[in-house]
């Protein structure tokens, strides 16, 4: 297996940007599980740590930005699973930064699967809601 998570149309929305995040998301965990794989060091694993944990962040809040100016009827649930996904991707991080790798592998099965039930189950619920208004936007 050369990815621990490749890219393919089921995870696709129809949104770009949040196509291209979720893709720059699976880039990062995907270094991430070859750094770990191939035994890099803490000072090789923890710039990727750190750049997973600054994306998650900045997706999060972009997704979130959208769903407050949408008034998206789930944006409560929606925030409440971005704060456990953002609290595991520090723990992780935290743990690199303490040269903790013993539990990388399971830590990383947990975000990789946490990644794609997301968006399959919970982002897809935003789609319809997204691309209406962004045709609304665009109509102005």
């Amino acid at each position: 297996m050369n990815q621990a998570i490749e890219w393919n149309e089921k995870y696709e929305t129809n949104i770009e940007t949040i196509d291209q995040q979720h893709k720059n998301l699976f880039r990062i965990i995907n270094n991430l599980f070859d750094a770990v794989r191939n035994h890099k060091n803490r000072s090789e694993l923890t710039p990727i740590a750190r750049e997973l944990l600054e994306y998650t962040e900045y997706h999060f809040s972009y997704e979130e930005k959208h769903f407050h100016l949408f008034s998206f009827s789930k944006t409560a649930e929606h925030e409440v699973d971005h704060r456990l996904f953002t609290q595991k991707v520090k723990e992780f991080s935290d743990e690199i930064a303490q040269d903790k790798l013993s539990s990388a592998m399971p830590m990383l099965d947990f975000l990789i699967n946490w990644l794609v039930d997301h968006i399959i189950l919970k982002d897809k619920r935003y789609v319809p809601l997204f691309l209406q208004k962004k045709q609304e936007i665009e109509a102005k």
